[in-house]
């Protein structure tokens, strides 16, 4: 059995999606590895993080640190809707519409 701990950095707002579903799988295959996540300071502080050894893998949105260094995996984009209550006026597109 795999065993040991492993050090996740990751934006706040990626701590549900994809964080939650991708620690959980990783929970159920390696049972003896104590999952860290850590909340950094800011989007620059993921790269930063894993290039020093603090973390072993980062969580962020793409563009927001600077990877040279670093192995990046692209994941699935998030869907994100509005939930508006009934009667609420209809969708515009963009801000001049």
């Amino acid at each position: 059995m795999v065993a040991g701990r492993l050090d996740i950095v990751s934006l706040t707002t990626l701590a549900v999606n994809p964080l939650a579903q991708v620690t959980a799988e990783f929970g159920r295959e390696h049972p003896g590895v104590e999952i860290s996540m850590i909340d950094p300071d800011n989007a620059a502080a993921v790269g930063d993080m894993v290039r020093r050894g603090e973390c072993e893998i980062g969580f962020t949105d793409a563009g927001l640190v600077t990877t040279s260094g670093l192995e990046v995996l692209e994941l699935p984009g998030q869907d994100v809707v509005a939930v508006l209550p009934p009667g609420s006026p209809p969708r515009r597109r963009g801000p001049s519409a």
